[in-house]
């Protein structure tokens, strides 16, 4: 139980680094769900206690998983459509970056 709550947090840990050092929007969606998977992790031994609960905020927090990459991955998408990258510091400077 311990371990599982460490590896979490060590995950969580992990994203939130991701999210800080990174530039790319694809980097970023990585970082997020490292963070998510944390998450999980973290919640499964205390979400165990109670079986059933423990089911449905499962399949809720993928679901909502699920979600954050689709509308995330659409729109990294129509970014790189438009702008042909997915580096936010290029996009911040409106490509003027060598």
């Amino acid at each position: 139980m311990i371990a599982a709550i460490a590896v979490g947090l060590v995950l969580i840990a992990v994203g939130l680094y991701g999210l800080a050092a990174s530039r790319n929007m694809v980097r970023l969606l990585i970082a997020v769900e490292v963070v998510v998977v944390g998450a999980l992790a973290t919640l499964a031994p205390v979400l165990s206690t109670a079986p059933s609960v423990g089911l449905w905020a499962l399949v809720l927090l993928i679901s909502m998983a699920a979600g954050e990459v689709a509308i995330i991955g659409a729109v990294i998408y129509r970014t790189y459509a438009a702008a042909k990258t997915t580096d936010l510091e290029e996009l911040r400077s409106g490509g003027d970056r060598p």
